[in-house]
């Protein structure tokens, strides 16, 4: 189990935090990758974190650990703000935060999208099944009746357990 202390201790440092991703396999062993075949030998080299979570980051790479564990406590802005163990000059930023937290919900979808089966049809020939549907988020600057958000469809068949929900997003 992990906490702040343990985060602390073992991510503390840039070297830990390196260690710790390559162990995972969260990026390559080598420092970066040169492709010596034919017509790529003139590019450059390319980074180990490129295709992961870490490429193009801007803060230090402890920081980014620290994030990730805040997230999965459920941290508020303002406490990831006041626990931050950097030692840094310059603190975490709450549009920093907003960024990062907003990364890890996306990564915690594309999983569960990838992660999700196929159940087969619902209903069917003599079967009765609910349907409902909610737009969740907020109206810009509380006025007008447009709401900026995510459609989600809830569907049940009667006498079953069988619940399934869809979130969508609708482009206008």
């Amino acid at each position: 189990m992990w906490n702040l202390i343990k985060v602390f201790r073992e991510l503390g440092t840039r070297e830990q935090a390196i260690a710790f991703a390559e162990e995972r396999g969260m990026i390559l062993w080598r420092s970066s990758f040169v492709c010596n075949k034919g017509v790529c030998r003139t590019k450059s080299k390319i980074s180990r974190s490129k295709g992961t979570w870490f490429e193009n980051i801007k803060i230090e790479l402890p920081q980014v650990f620290f994030i990730k564990y805040a997230y999965a406590s459920k941290w508020s802005y303002d406490l990831t703000i006041k626990e931050d163990f950097s030692e840094r000059e310059q603190c975490l930023s709450r549009a920093t935060i907003n960024d990062w937290f907003n990364y890890c919900i996306e990564a915690v979808v594309i999983y569960q999208i990838e992660k999700q089966t196929f159940d087969g049809k619902i209903g069917g020939p003599g079967k009765i099944f609910q349907i409902d549907e909610s737009k969740f988020g907020k109206r810009k600057y509380n006025k007008g009746r447009h709401i900026e958000g995510h459609w989600v469809l809830g569907m049940i068949e009667d006498g079953s357990e069988d619940l399934r929900s869809r979130c969508f997003t609708t482009i206008d």
